[in-house]
């Protein structure tokens, strides 16, 4: 039974794809990734497998060198996350330190309006 998973989508080979519903116990989800186009892309078809039936308590993305426009993923991440049919989730969090936690907090709305950010 695997309750807690991470794995870093930049240092993956090919097109890494990680079908959470494979993982019904999961109750920890820690994505890393850099931020190009394609990372970002696969990061949140990930998360998309995720289903109603998911046990997923927490997440927290680690952004890697932020490359593009940051409130642009910010907002990618606050819309899917906040659109995902999860019962149990209690926070999201993006790793880093707590003055930049603080600065991008308010690119994450939907997140924070449910108090899960």
């Amino acid at each position: 039974m695997i309750l807690a998973l991470e794995f870093d989508i930049s240092i993956m080979r090919d097109d890494p794809f990680i079908d959470l519903s494979l993982f019904p116990n999961l109750q920890f989800l820690l994505i890393s990734f850099y931020c190009h186009c394609r990372p970002v892309a696969v990061a949140l078809a990930i998360l998309s497998t995720m289903t109603v039936s998911s046990t997923i308590r927490n997440i927290v993305i680690s952004f890697l060198l932020p490359n593009l426009p940051a409130q642009a993923i910010y907002d990618q991440f606050d819309s899917k996350i906040a659109g995902l049919p999860l019962q149990h989730l209690l926070s999201v969090g993006p790793e880093m330190d707590i003055l930049d936690y603080n600065r991008v907090a308010d690119f994450f709305p939907r997140l924070r309006s449910r108090k899960s950010l």
